[in-house]
């Protein structure tokens, strides 16, 4: 008798055991992994546009969006790689700067925190006026903008800096 109450007490644990985690009720549910990217529209300054050194501020509109969530916009300013130092054009080691000499404007990039799906810079001047002994021609305004699941995106406009005199 005990072996048949024995063998019962097992035959029942078995199953138990097996089907227990096949169940979905109890399960908690898992967050789908997100592999989609932010997208960026840039409204302002568009390709082109031209910035007199000393006068004027490059102002940002531009929207940024993600089906989860955004973390971070960054956003910087550099020059054209073709834009070359006045002792790199001279092709010499010799050449002494002086305080008026034009300088290439390259501001530490700035870093926007986002706790939202959606956010907009409009009319935002991160870097403030342009110096005016800044060195004229091309820059690459970029704007980087990374989700909360570390996703990145980012966009380019071309902008040209002259001279205000």
């Amino acid at each position: 008798m005990n072996r048949i109450v024995r063998y019962s007490f097992i035959g029942v644990l078995i199953p138990m055991f097996l089907f227990t985690g096949c169940g979905k009720g109890d399960e908690s549910e898992e967050t789908p992994v997100d592999e989609i990217s932010p997208e960026i529209t840039i409204e302002k300054p568009a390709d082109g546009d031209s910035f007199l050194s000393g006068l004027d501020e490059i102002e940002i509109t531009a929207q940024f969006t993600d089906n989860v969530g955004l973390d971070t916009c960054i956003v910087t300013l550099s020059t054209n790689l073709k834009s070359l130092s006045l002792k790199e054009e001279l092709n010499t080691q010799d050449v002494v700067a002086s305080i008026s000499d034009p300088v290439s404007f390259q501001p530490d990039p700035v870093g926007y925190h986002i706790s939202e799906k959606s956010f907009e810079l409009k009319n935002e001047s991160p870097f403030g006026f342009i110096p005016e002994n800044t060195t004229i021609g091309q820059y690459k305004l970029k704007i980087q903008t990374i989700d909360v699941a570390g996703n990145s995106s980012f966009k380019e406009v071309k902008v040209q800096i002259a001279s205000a005199l």
